[in-house]
């Protein structure tokens, strides 16, 4: 009886051992969520596998990014941000200062994420400077809880390991959830064997100058003819690309027009009303739950940045009327008063003419490509098109009072015509409505003023 009880004991471990290692070599092989070929080197980014950007783990592939770049001269800048600073490339910080970048973007950004990630990699690279660019939601909102891995942080970057990945991250993929695996094998998406354990190529730039269906293109912006002319880098035509074609030309936005496009997505997004949402900016109480938990984690950054003698800069990202009905009140003035006692900032976000115009944004929370080189161009090049306030704790109260008379100005206009007049298309502030050739030509001097 007793050796009976055994064999069953055995055998039901037996059974579970097998299911086990069959759930994990499943997730091992399938890499849903692309954890393994991440960080095993076989590919560069979520999207080379078809995850789409909605579902991808920004973090993830920040963590690794970092990880398998550990003691080497690959760059010496980092950006870090939420999805709004997306735009902010290591391209284009190169062509401005000379050096080298990674990006560290992660949707719904956070300042426990930017802590972990700054420490991170000045603990294991030798940085020369480092940028943080805030979008706005950071003191409003947190990323969605309850095991989400679009936004999990991986365990890794809270380690002191200069070689392999966290066993902690190691088990949680290997037992995620294995509908993702099934579903995978199923679809047909999952990767062959030469796929999975192998070095995958970086896919093409659908923005480059060079692919065949955006020639006729880069010709008619004149980006063909300054690269005969001025021998420009394929770097810098590369980017160029990216910023010149219309928004309105990619992905499916292919068949909306220009004014559609802004009207659908920008001012009436998530099909409220442009004039309904304005009562979120000058009626509604705004909740700014992490304000104190955020400059906390500032002043941890900016004393990491001391210790290691990494220059430091911080950008308030371009943010459009819509947008700031989730925090702009005087508690988020006394935020930015808090920051500017700690360090000086950059204000892209103030109101102006480029922050009113829906054409400058893809929606209402993300500007466009085009705003972000006049940004950069006004930090670090000749700023042809002023933008942008150096904000300091010397010049901090003039600076807030025109930031408060003009809030109270459109909310008078608000209150006594039920709405807010905006630029149009085709308006000075308008910086779509540029000829690709201008950015070209201002992106290629930069890059000679950085040789």
């Amino acid at each position: 009886m007793k050796n009976h009880y055994k064999k069953l004991i055995c055998s039901f471990v037996a059974v579970v051992l097998v299911g086990v290692i069959g759930f994990a070599g499943l997730n091992f092989f399938v890499d849903p969520f692309g954890y393994f070929r991440l960080s095993e080197g076989f590919i560069t980014n979520l999207e080379s596998i078809g995850i789409p950007a909605g579902a991808r783990n920004t973090r993830l592939e920040a963590v690794c990014a970092l990880k398998n770049t550990l003691r080497s001269d690959f760059y010496q800048g980092l950006i870090v941000g939420g999805s709004k600073s997306e735009v902010i490339t290591a391209e284009l910080m190169q062509t401005y200062t000379g050096i080298k970048y990674i990006g560290c973007v992660a949707m719904y950004g956070e300042f426990e994420y930017y802590e972990k990630i700054i420490r991170f990699a000045l603990q294991h690279q030798q940085l020369q400077h480092i940028v943080l660019h805030l979008s706005g939601i950071e003191i409003w909102e947190n990323p969605p809880s309850g095991g989400i891995e679009t936004y999990r942080t991986p365990d890794t970057i809270t380690t002191q390991m200069d070689s392999g990945y966290s066993l902690k991250d190691t088990l949680y993929y290997l037992f995620a959830d294995a509908n993702n695996a099934v579903n995978s094998l199923w679809s047909g998406s999952a990767p062959g064997f030469g796929q999975r354990f192998s070095i995958q190529p970086v896919p093409e730039d659908r923005y480059s100058p060079f692919r065949s269906e955006n020639q006729t293109l880069s010709q008619q912006v004149g980006i063909s003819d300054l690269m005969d002319e001025s021998n420009i880098s394929a770097g810098t035509a590369r980017i160029s690309m990216a910023k010149v074609i219309p928004f309105y030309y990619r992905d499916v936005r292919e068949i909306e027009e220009k004014n559609t496009w802004a009207n659908n997505n920008v001012l009436n997004a998530y099909g409220i009303p442009y004039n309904s949402q304005l009562a979120q900016l000058f009626v509604a109480k705004k909740d700014l739950i992490n304000k104190n938990k955020n400059i906390e984690h500032l002043r941890n950054i900016i004393n990491l940045c001391n210790v290691y003698n990494v220059e430091f800069t911080l950008i308030l990202g371009s943010t459009f009327l819509i947008e700031r009905g989730s925090y702009e009140c005087p508690e988020y003035w006394d935020y930015l008063h808090q920051i500017a006692q700690l360090t000086d900032f950059y204000d892209f976000s103030y109101f102006c003419d480029i922050n009113m115009n829906p054409y400058n944004f893809i929606d209402p929370t993300h500007n466009l490509d085009f705003v972000a080189i006049v940004m950069i161009d006004n930090l670090y090049g000749d700023g042809v098109i002023p933008f942008g306030q150096k904000v300091t704790a010397e010049n901090f109260d003039e600076y807030i009072a025109q930031r408060q008379s003009d809030y109270y100005a459109l909310e008078r206009e608000y209150m006594e015509t039920g709405t807010v007049q905006l630029p149009g298309a085709g308006d000075e502030s308008d910086l779509s409505a540029i000829p690709g050739e201008f950015w070209l030509e201002m992106l290629s001097r930069a890059e000679k003023n950085a040789a």
